[in-house]
């Protein structure tokens, strides 16, 4: 039973990571195209790599919350090669270039360094752990349907609108000065 519980956390939490990865690169992936450019990749090579990226992303994003699917390990696997491959860049990239921003989530405005390799680290744990929790336990997820697959791009739709809202928000909110002094003027 702990067994199953953890599985099925580990498998929403990082499916969710994912996807919000996946968003954030699709409304703004100027820093990610950069950071690979600066990574000496010949430049036809770029545009490659970053859908391999977002394709093994939303590989994992998907496949991690199928149930009992035979994709889930598979899944898994993906995500253990993504963060110990981002882990590895991640602390070359830091060295190389101090202060050089990632573009992992988007134009999020943070840098690689220390911290970032310490996250992957992390998140590699988690998906091994995931991977080795697969043969000990049954997940709580429910099979794949076509009611649970709307569901999933219901979730999708929503972390897709809230970080978009997120990003716009400083254009759409006034302040209180701006707010009482459009009022004042119409007087």
């Amino acid at each position: 039973m702990l067994y199953s519980a953890l599985l099925s956390v580990i498998q929403v939490s990082l499916s969710l990571l994912f996807l919000s990865s996946i968003v954030g690169k699709g409304l703004d992936s100027a820093d990610f195209v950069a950071a690979l450019r600066l990574t000496n990749l010949p430049l036809g090579v770029v545009p490659a790599v970053a859908a391999l990226v977002i394709g093994c992303e939303a590989v994992c994003a998907i496949g991690l919350v199928q149930g009992q699917s035979p994709i889930v390990p598979v899944s898994f696997t993906i995500a253990t090669g993504l963060f110990a491959t981002f882990a590895a860049w991640a602390g070359w990239m830091s060295r190389r270039r101090p202060g050089m921003r990632c573009g992992c989530f988007g134009s999020s405005g943070e840098t690689l360094g220390t911290k970032s390799v310490i996250r992957n680290i992390v998140l590699l744990a988690a998906a091994t752990t995931g991977l080795m929790l697969w043969g000990k336990g049954h997940s709580f997820l429910p099979a794949p349907s076509l009611a649970y697959e709307a569901s999933l791009l219901a979730m999708v739709l929503l972390v897709s609108l809230s970080q978009a809202f997120w990003r716009a928000r400083p254009a759409l909110v006034l302040s209180l000065r701006d707010a009482l002094g459009s009022g004042a003027e119409d007087r």
